[in-house]
Order: structure tokens, then C-alpha cells, then sequence
């Protein structure tokens, strides 16, 4: 019994696993981040926004920069988890104390730029309260969308047809929007899996064809 359930769980995080990976056009999209730290292999460079920045609509960054345009007013705030909390906020802060966050209207544009090109790059992103659908741009384009009741979601992409030097992300809706735990860097391509669902489908079909085979196994086992 306690083989079979390994062999179950096993099955079960490798399924999970790979449904939270989307290959769109020459990119992979994730949502889960340990997917994708799996994927990228633990290279990239990490930033969770504690040491506290100046309010201004461009921030400096270590290897990167983001800027908000076209909102009113363009201007982003690190807050204390405390302070996110006092407008239902508190869990968009998903390491250390501290988080980045802007006023999000109709015209806002978040845009990272990065000193050197990169492949891979990753966030948590909180809407307030109602989920919301989220166009990303630049030098790769898509859309994902949001968790709603002010619950983070991870956005995470590895691009294998070439190199990242801006990406934009136009937020839908009006209010508060808040990232942390940013990842971005250059992984192994060569490391990285491509999703499919036949293989996923091939996958569950052997785990499931393993755990009836040990589960019938035992039944004859028995009967002798």
C-alpha cells in the first residue's frame, strides 16, 4: 500500500507540475513558481523590494529598471506588508516585509527594462479585490490573468526563440496593483522542458497503468 501511494504521488506532482506550464509561440508561460525555479535551475537574481526606494514613476534596480507611463500620477510606493494590509493588501507581500506597487488606471503601462538581455523572468502580482486579465508585451507578447480576492498570482516566462530586453504589462481595471519577489535572469535553455499534453496525457497513462499494475499485484498475492 504505501509503494502504491508513493507511486500515486509521484504521478500527481508531475502532473501538477506540468499543467502549470502554457508553451505559447517560442516561450513558456508559469504559474507556479516552483515550476519555474525548477525549469530556470536556480540562476536567476532575486529582488523583494526591503531595502525601501524613493517614490518616482522610474525605479533603479540591480541589473533593471521599471517605469509606469501613461497613469495619473506615475508614481510607485514600497510599503510595509502592515500598510498593504490596512486596504486588504497584506498577502501581496510574499517575502520579507516590503513589496512595489503603483495606482493602476485605463492608461497605465508597468514596464521593466534590463541592463542585459535576459530569458527568463518571473513576479507575483496582486490585483485589488476582483480578478483581472493582464496583456504582457515587448519583446514577447500574451496575457494571463489574475487571482482574484486579492490573492497573489505568479507570472513566470522563459523565452527559447530569443532575447528579453523590455516587457510591459498592461494591468485591466483601475486600483491598486502590487509584485513582489521578482525574478529575472539567463537559464540553461537546454535544461528547460517543453509542455504537451500528449506527454502529459502519456504520463498519466503509465502512472496510472503503474499503480493499477501494483494495486492488481497484490490482489493476486493474496489470493494464493
Amino acid at each position: 500500500m504505501l509503494r502504491q501511494v508513493k507511486l500515486l504521488g509521484i504521478c500527481v506532482a508531475m502532473l501538477y507540475g506540468g499543467f502549470n506550464a502554457e508553451a505559447q509561440g517560442g516561450f513558456i508561460l508559469f504559474t507556479s513558481r516552483a515550476a519555474f525555479e525548477a525549469a530556470t535551475g536556480g540562476v536567476l537574481t532575486f529582488d523583494s523590494y526591503e531595502d525601501k526606494f524613493t517614490s518616482s514613476d522610474t525605479i533603479n534596480r540591480p541589473g533593471y529598471s521599471f517605469n509606469e507611463t501613461g497613469g495619473s500620477p506615475n508614481s510607485f510606493l514600497d510599503m510595509t506588508q502592515a500598510q498593504y494590509a490596512t486596504f486588504g493588501m497584506g498577502a501581496a507581500v510574499t517575502d520579507g516585509n516590503r513589496a512595489s506597487s503603483f495606482v493602476n488606471d485605463v492608461n497605465s503601462l508597468l514596464t521593466f527594462n534590463f541592463d542585459s538581455s535576459i530569458n527568463a523572468f518571473g513576479f507575483d502580482i496582486t490585483t485589488k479585490n476582483t480578478s483581472q486579465i493582464v496583456n504582457f508585451g515587448g519583446d514577447i507578447s500574451g496575457s494571463f490573468t489574475t487571482n482574484s480576492g486579492s490573492a497573489p498570482t505568479f507570472f513566470g516566462i522563459i523565452n527559447k526563440d530569443g532575447p528579453i530586453n523590455t516587457l510591459t504589462f498592461d494591468v485591466g481595471g483601475t486600483g491598486s496593483v502590487i509584485f513582489d519577489s521578482t525574478l529575472h535572469g539567463t537559464s540553461d535553455l537546454s535544461l528547460v522542458p517543453e509542455p504537451s499534453n500528449f506527454i502529459l496525457l502519456g504520463m498519466g497513462v503509465l502512472c496510472g497503468g503503474f499503480v493499477f499494475y501494483g494495486a492488481n499485484r497484490r490482489r493476486l498475492a493474496m489470493d494464493v
